[in-house]
């Protein structure tokens, strides 16, 4: 398993952390207004999902953006080092999650305008969970990849 795959398969467990997160803050909390999987519908479909297909796409979609992600950073840090990886994957997380708000509001794309304090919040958060998520996951991709050579 190469360091791409390592990555991708990290980034996409850190996508499911982060929908977690992301389900409890919208569902058990009511704090935030979108989940993730709510974004990618809007970047898709320019809508919310209305039905389970239209979910599941979204869901999918989403992990994938997370695996691609993922195998970025996974290909960043023997470049960065693998010193303080937590602190360098929560930052990495809140960059990611930064940038899914620029990049909307750089191309006046109308999801800029549903903007709410709790799902940005949530998203933060979510962003940080993942980051911590995939560094702790590709760390052991890795060291079990050390192990067996």
């Amino acid at each position: 398993m190469d360091r791409n795959i390592r990555g991708m398969i990290a980034g996409a467990i850190g996508g499911i952390t982060m929908n977690i997160w992301s389900f409890f803050s919208y569902h058990a909390l009511g704090f935030a207004k979108l989940r993730f999987p709510d974004w990618s519908s809007l970047m898709i479909f320019e809508k919310k999902p209305e039905s389970l297909s239209m979910f599941i796409i979204a869901l999918l979609t989403q992990l994938a953006w997370s695996g691609f992600l993922g195998a970025l950073f996974a290909h960043a840090i023997p470049l960065i080092s693998s010193k303080g990886y937590l602190i360098k994957g929560a930052f990495y997380g809140f960059l990611a999650s930064f940038l899914i708000y620029v990049i909307p509001t750089l191309f006046q794309h109308p999801i800029h305008e549903i903007f709410d304090f709790g799902t940005v919040v949530t998203d933060i958060i979510g962003g940080v969970i993942w980051g911590i998520t995939t560094v702790v996951v590709l760390k052991y991709l890795d060291d079990k990849i050390t192990t067996k050579v």
